[in-house]
This record gives C-alpha cells, sequence and structure tokens, in this order.
C-alpha cells in the first residue's frame, strides 16, 4: 500500500458519511403487515413526530431523517440498509408500546407487535427530488448450524423456553418476555432437582429465591451476579403478573440481560458437554442476531469513532481470565442504578 493510501490513525467505520456536510432530508416510509386493523397514531420521541396509518392490511410508520448525501448515493446502490435498520430499532420500541395500548384498550386479539425483520416494505423519500428509494429490507435468517445441529437431542422444555424468551425479546413483547424467563429458569430448577432451604420454603414467594442461594450464590463473580440478577428479575416478574407493572420501551435492553443471565446459569448448572456447546451456540446466536434486527445508524457510529486508542487505560486492557470474567460478568450485572430505572414507572 502506498503512503497516500495509508488509512489515518484515527480513522473508524463510517467516517467518511458521518463527516458529509452535504446532507439531504429524507423521510423513511416502513410497512407491516397488521391483521388487526390499527387506529392512526402520532407522537414525539427523542424530539421526532413518529405518524402511524393504516392503509388496507398495512400500517405505515413514518418520520423524517436527515441523511448524508453519500449515505443516500450508497443506498441507491443497494448498499448501508443497517444504517436505516439502525433508525428504526432506535424508535420501534416506542412504536411497538403503542400498538400494545391498542392491543388491551380495545381487547382486540388480533394486535400484534412488530420487529424489524417483520418489515414488509421499506421506502427512504428524498424530498430533494421527491424520489424513492425501495430497500433490500427485510431479509430471511438462516437458521444458525451449530444450533441445529444439537437442538433436537437437547430439545428439553427449560431450553424451549429460553428460545421462546429470545423471540418475545425480538418483538418487542418484554413484559411476556421477563414471564418466560422465570418460566425457563423454575423449569430448569426441576430439570436439575434442585432444592431450596426448607427454613424459607413456608414463606410465599421465597421458594425461588431459596434455590437459588442454596446452588447457585457464591461469592466468586459470576456466581454472584447470576444469582443476584436473578433474584431481581423474579421480583419484577411478579410485579408485572401481580401488580400490573409494565416494562417502559427504552428499558427493554433488561430483557437482554436477563436471558444473557439464563445463558450464563445453564452453563454452569450443567455437566453435559453437548448441552453446554447448545446453550453457548444459542448464546452466540442471539448476540449476532441481536446485533444484526437492531442494526446501526451514524450516531453510534460517530460515538464509537470518538473513542480513542490513547484513552484506553492499562488496567481496562484485558489479559487474564480475572480480567476476562470482570469485564463480562460487571458488564452483565444489574446495578441498583438500572434497577431504579427499570422499576420507575
Amino acid at each position: 500500500m502506498e503512503q497516500n493510501e495509508r488509512i489515518p490513525d484515527e480513522f473508524y467505520i463510517g467516517q467518511d458519511l458521518v463527516e458529509d456536510k452535504e446532507r439531504l432530508k429524507t423521510e423513511i416510509e416502513i410497512f407491516f403487515y397488521s391483521p388487526a386493523i390499527l387506529d392512526n397514531f402520532d407522537f414525539f420521541i427523542y424530539g421526532k413526530k413518529i405518524i402511524g396509518t393504516q392503509k388496507d392490511g398495512l400500517l405505515v410508520v413514518r418520520f423524517n431523517q436527515e441523511m448524508p448525501k453519500k449515505l443516500v448515493d450508497e443506498l441507491k446502490s443497494g448498499k448501508s440498509e443497517h444504517l436505516v435498520v439502525g433508525y428504526i430499532s432506535k424508535y420501534l420500541p416506542r412504536i411497538n408500546q403503542e400498538i400494545l395500548k391498542q392491543r388491551y384498550t380495545e381487547g382486540h386479539f388480533l394486535v400484534r407487535t412488530f420487529s424489524t425483520l417483520d418489515v414488509y416494505r421499506l421506502y427512504v423519500k428524498i424530498e430533494q427530488d421527491n424520489s424513492r428509494i425501495q430497500l433490500s429490507w427485510p431479509q430471511s435468517i438462516t437458521s444458525f448450524p451449530p444450533s441445529k445441529k444439537l437442538a433436537e437431542e437437547k430439545d428439553e422444555i427449560y431450553i424451549r423456553d429460553l428460545v421462546d424468551a429470545g423471540n418475545l425479546y425480538f418483538n418487542g413483547s418484554y413484559d411476556d418476555c421477563v414471564r418466560k424467563v422465570i418460566t425457563s429458569a423454575e423449569n430448569a430448577f426441576r430439570f436439575y432437582n434442585l432444592k431450596g432451604d426448607r427454613t424459607f420454603l413456608f414463606l410465599k414467594n421465597r421458594k425461588f429465591e431459596s434455590i437459588i442461594k442454596r446452588n447457585i450464590y457464591s461469592k466468586n463473580l459470576a456466581n454472584e451476579v447470576i444469582a443476584n440478577n436473578l433474584i431481581f428479575i423474579y421480583k419484577l416478574r411478579n410485579k408485572i403478573v401481580h401488580h400490573k407493572f409494565r416494562i417502559r420501551f427504552e428499558n427493554g435492553w433488561i430483557c437482554k440481560k436477563a436471558i444473557g443471565t439464563l445463558f450464563y446459569l445453564y452453563q454452569f448448572l450443567s455437566k453435559d458437554v453437548q448441552t453446554k456447546e447448545y446453550i453457548f451456540s444459542l448464546q452466540m446466536q442471539f448476540l449476532m442476531l441481536d446485533n444484526f434486527c437492531k442494526g446501526t445508524n451514524l450516531e453510534n457510529l460517530e460515538k464509537i469513532g470518538k473513542i480513542k486508542e490513547e484513552e484506553i487505560k492499562e488496567e481496562q486492557i484485558i489479559d487474564s481470565k480475572e480480567k476476562m470474567d470482570k469485564f463480562v460478568f460487571e458488564g452483565l450485572r444489574i446495578s441498583g442504578k438500572e434497577k431504579s430505572k427499570v422499576l420507575k414507572k
């Protein structure tokens, strides 16, 4: 590579798009097939107006988005669709919240929520010349080979519940996802014949916590995080089931942490090598799908690009198993601040 062709030291992916000064006004137009007729809606989120209208059997969602001209040119060439998907996933949880409200206020069985993979058609309309680009989205996803290889042989109820929880997360059904996470954990306790401390069994809602404290909790970081996460998720589930609590759209990340906790719990509980491999494959698939379905956007790329190598402190460099465990499980931990945020009505 010639000297003048070298990548700049501070280069980051998408930098040419982020720094493009020529901007175009566009409208992102998303079509979902809806088996239920929905009332029109509009709301503001993060300073942006989102409009939803019903057109025959399709829900059409629109919002304005300023884009770099270079990005628009790439979209015309069938590239960078993930950057538009990133904008959609930013607002989709709030859209799903509006849809769920209609399900319950109208008692309509067929009202359903959507993921980015449920998009029927996706367009970017350019205000300057009134043209419209149809994006090649959505895309069908094949099964994950490592999971498919082991799925039939390791088809246990608690693992089915785990897969169902992941499905609910991707569909934005956060309350049901938390319920299913706890159902999965309870079925796993039965499968592995885990018993609680008898002194707690007569106390209401303490059996679950007793099983965790007797069989899972220890002072090592991994077990401590898994145990405390599970106790909080169980309490959250009880608030949803018994106290009409609902998870706010912006707190859907709690479901990702809940599912992540199960992945590590089941790898800890299982002594069977193939079951461990299956759980690990599901974890890798889940993380890949989460990145794929959410996409990214230019704001996120710019934030990542501003993290310079010289700003990384020596203690942040992962060069041992202990540091790797700390990185993984401190990231998985549901902190006190996060608990308060989720429980705030």
